[in-house]
């Protein structure tokens, strides 16, 4: 199975599964550190897959700046390793993180992130400093992709659920 493979899986996954209204799709912008493979939204919650074909690439990942200063430079409410079956192991996972395998009919869970209270903030006024780093990063992949947008089109990068209602 190939990256890219993973990837279009894990845009699948983000559509169905996770019920994510958007996806942006091995996005990148310059201000911002993270790359990710695969980021959806469902409203304001946001969900984060980083694809692994190779074992040396997810030991790569892991000395990312922002798996080493997530509160900096992470984007994702949730995040996600989606890899090959037995390519990571469970305690290899980087705390805050889940893993999931792409078998050949499903995507199973192996280890799920815990919901961080830090990363839904109770009172709008106060937010601690991993919500500002992750909400900072992921407004510009927002802004970049609607600048994109603007001049180019988005069709390679996004992909969106069908909403359901009247038609005009």
């Amino acid at each position: 199975m190939t990256h890219d493979d993973i990837v279009e899986r894990a845009i699948r996954w983000l559509l169905g599964t996770h019920r994510c209204n958007t996806v942006l799709k091995e996005f990148q912008a310059i201000p911002v550190d993270e790359h990710p493979d695969a980021l959806g939204w469902k409203g304001t919650w946001s969900v984060l897959v980083e694809c692994k074909a190779h074992r040396s690439d997810f030991l790569r990942d892991r000395k990312k700046l922002a798996r080493v200063f997530p509160s900096v430079c992470a984007v994702g409410c949730e995040r996600w390793y989606l890899t090959p079956p037995d390519l990571a192991w469970p305690d290899e996972i980087p705390p805050g993180w889940g893993l999931a395998e792409v078998r050949p009919a499903t995507i199973r869970r192996i280890v799920t992130p815990p919901v961080s209270k830090l990363l839904k903030p109770p009172i709008a006024s106060v937010y601690p400093p991993i919500y500002h780093g992750r909400t900072n990063n992921e407004l510009a992949l927002a802004l970049a992709a609607l600048n994109r947008a603007s001049t180019r089109g988005l069709g390679e990068w996004v992909s969106a659920r069908p909403r359901k209602g009247p038609q005009s």
